[in-house]
């Protein structure tokens, strides 16, 4: 299939034989010209005005701020002290250690207080607990603990319990309530402190394969799926947003 480039007029891209003049962004939802749209090559108008890209982008990286002030910097304060301390840094973990750091994180201490107590640092004591597979969580949280560890911190989710359904498609109404990571049984779309916000979530009922690519943070889904070239338009357009 051979594409017909994208003539311009006086700096302006043309639709057809059409000038075009305005669109509609799907976000603010305001009629704004054509230079606030872009059209990379080989695909379709942008939905997005340049100015709603850039205000996500902005909100993107002041979640991400947010993270890093809230929790790095109290992870690296957490450090500085118990590195005075760390009397035993350096030597291997033994076996009584592996079984006193499970004790204390059932009983509730958080890894300052064992790098404290071990005379060990703050972050040799949690990569002891990823290493050895010792979490600060009780049992039968194994479950929500591996998808809550996955999902971008910047991006925090709200949890539920106590789901049912009134139907088994939900579309009669359903009732739940919120909770934290100890009892949730539900990982939602809706995004913590920011209401009416969601970030998508798939549950995938087909064969795949998720492969991560070069770039950080981004990755290629493969749907063992076969379908016509029409469906598979109307699946892209789906997608889109």
């Amino acid at each position: 299939m051979v594409r017909k480039k994208v003539e311009t007029r006086n700096g302006v891209p043309l639709v057809g034989e059409r000038t075009l003049v305005a669109k509609t962004c799907w976000d603010c939802g305001l009629l704004r010209d054509a230079k606030h749209f872009t059209k990379p090559k080989g695909r379709t108008w942008n939905p997005h005005c340049g100015s709603c890209k850039a205000r996500k982008y902005r909100q993107s990286v002041k979640a991400r701020e947010v993270y890093s002030v809230t929790v790095r910097s109290i992870e690296r304060k957490h450090q500085k002290e118990s590195v005075g301390g760390a009397t035993r840094s350096g030597t291997p973990y033994t076996e009584a250690d592996i079984k006193y750091i499970t004790k204390a994180l059932k009983e509730g201490m958080t890894h300052y207080e064992i790098a404290e107590k071990l005379g060990r640092s703050f972050y040799s004591i949690k990569s002891a607990t990823t290493r050895y597979g010792l979490y600060k969580y009780k049992k039968g949280e194994e479950v929500m603990r591996g998808v809550i560890r996955r999902i971008p911190a910047y991006y925090p989710r709200v949890l539920y319990k106590n789901v049912k359904w009134q139907d088994e498609y939900g579309s009669a109404g359903w009732s739940r309530e919120k909770s934290d990571i100890s009892e949730a049984e539900v990982v939602s779309s809706e995004m913590a402190g920011r209401p009416g916000w969601h970030c998508p979530v798939l549950d995938l009922d087909v064969r795949h394969h998720l492969i991560p690519s070069s770039t950080d943070g981004h990755a290629h889904l493969y749907l063992e799926v076969p379908m016509t070239w029409r469906r598979y338009k109307r699946f892209l357009k789906i997608c889109e947003f």
